[in-house]
């Protein structure tokens, strides 16, 4: 009596064995190994084009580890992504490598405040900053550096001085500019 095709043990089934078999092709030098697939893992308020314009590797172009670690090295320069939390995992299939990339987006911006400031309206700073951290949209790390200079140029229009201390996330999504007049 013949097994059921499905019980019958395939090495393609296990993830494990996918992973030491492309280990050996790789290793091997048998050949270019073909990207089957890239897909994106973990998106909810950044569009996949914002990250798919960033990277390199593609369906159908070779295999190189390097230019996958490059590639999320790209993503997470973006600033929108928690570079502990996000990866990539290379998965072996019968007729070349998926690339998976799982991204964990930094928290949303619930609400911009100003904390110290009394020569600027706090309501004039934060409408200087509303296109750089919008609320409602995923944490940029790099925008509050950004925001500071438009600060400065808003004090500086109205005749004053300003520093800044590092801003502030809360978890409840509260973004704090904290100026030091």
């Amino acid at each position: 009596e013949e097994p059921h095709p499905m019980s019958v043990w395939h090495p393609w089934r296990c993830p494990a064995t996918r992973i030491v078999l492309l280990a050996l092709v790789l290793a091997s030098g048998a050949g270019a190994v073909p990207v089957r697939e890239v897909s994106i893992l973990g998106l909810q308020g950044v569009p996949e084009q914002t990250v798919r314009a960033v990277i390199s590797m593609r369906e159908g172009t070779q295999y190189d580890p390097q230019l996958m670690q490059r590639d999320l090295r790209s993503i997470l320069d973006l600033g929108l992504f928690d570079e502990h939390s996000s990866k990539v995992e290379p998965q072996a299939q019968p007729d070349g490598v998926r690339v998976r990339y799982t991204l964990v987006e930094n928290p949303k911006i619930m609400k911009v405040q100003v904390d110290g400031a009394t020569a600027v309206a706090p309501e004039a700073i934060i409408a200087a900053v509303t296109e750089l951290v919008p609320e409602g949209s995923v944490l940029n790390r790099h925008a509050p550096a950004l925001a500071v200079q438009r600060i400065q140029n808003l004090y500086a229009e109205q005749g004053f001085h300003m520093n800044m201390r590092p801003a502030s996330f809360d978890r409840d999504g509260t973004l704090t500019l904290h100026i030091i007049e």
